[in-house]
């Protein structure tokens, strides 16, 4: 992902002093990193993916720069992460396509899973989720069916135009 789309979803989230930021599909780390160098203030910035070598990589690009920051690196699986719920301020991923890993079956059977972690994880009642992703009306409808289980308020879908 671009290091401007990256800072553009910052933004939009509203990233503020000591929260924890979270990619738990953080791939090259760009989210995260930016999340780290582009803000003169502190946070907690988590980088997860389920490619052990996407997490090093992260970290190891993540020490050569300087921050206020700290960032932290995790292997997981997006949809069974290990994170205690209450926990993430701000989660913000580029979601899989279905192209370049996996393939659209695989994605479609992950962000159900994604999305009940997500609604566990997010902190109560101003933890807030941005999500990139090609699979809006998959989101959609699946939100809008399970919105009791879910926990999840004010759910706002954007168009954004990236490149192209």
């Amino acid at each position: 992902l671009q290091p401007c789309i990256s800072y553009l979803l910052l933004r939009l989230a509203k990233v503020s002093p000591g929260e924890v930021v979270c990619d738990p599909m953080a791939g090259t780390g760009s989210i995260i990193l930016e999340a780290a160098t582009g803000f003169k203030f502190p946070m907690l910035c988590m980088a997860g993916d389920i490619c052990p070598e996407a997490v090093d990589s992260t970290i190891q690009v993540a020490k050569s720069v300087s921050s206020s920051s700290t960032i932290e690196g995790f292997v997981w699986d997006a949809g069974n992460a290990c994170v205690r719920p209450n926990t993430l301020d701000v989660v913000i991923t580029d979601l899989p396509f279905g192209k370049r890993h996996g393939s659209h079956t695989e994605v479609k059977r992950l962000i159900p899973r994604f999305l009940r972690q997500l609604s566990l994880a997010l902190s109560k009642p101003n933890g807030r989720a941005l999500l990139l992703t090609m699979h809006k009306n998959f989101i959609k409808s699946f939100l809008e069916r399970n919105k009791a289980d879910l926990n999840l308020q004010d759910v706002d879908i954007r168009r954004i135009c990236v490149g192209g």
